[in-house]
């Protein structure tokens, strides 16, 4: 990986992170795709259906921290199991590719 490769890393970590907190979430899944594209060497549209069981987690996530903050940990807790289950198609889906 050279210097150029490490420089995108950095910028397309930054752009999710940014487009996750500004509510964009088309160029949260772009950015986040581009990520996975240097760092796990897929293609595009492969990177595309992996990170968005990514982001899927993600806004379960969100929603169980709501939940939590409101001391109602039953609700969490389904949101949290929501997390849990696309993570784990997350993952399937990322070492299957990965073993292409």
């Amino acid at each position: 990986m050279n210097m150029n490769e490490i420089s995108q890393m950095a910028r397309h970590e930054v752009g999710w992170r940014k487009a996750h907190h500004q509510n964009q979430r088309e160029e949260l899944i772009s950015e986040m795709a581009k990520l996975y594209r240097l760092l796990f060497n897929l293609n595009y549209n492969d990177a595309l259906i992996v990170v968005e069981f990514r982001v899927k987690a993600m806004k379960f996530h969100d929603v169980a921290e709501e939940y939590e903050n409101q001391k109602k940990q039953k609700e969490a807790d389904k949101y949290w199991n929501e997390v849990e289950r696309n993570f784990q198609k997350h993952f399937e889906l990322l070492e299957r590719l990965r073993k292409r």
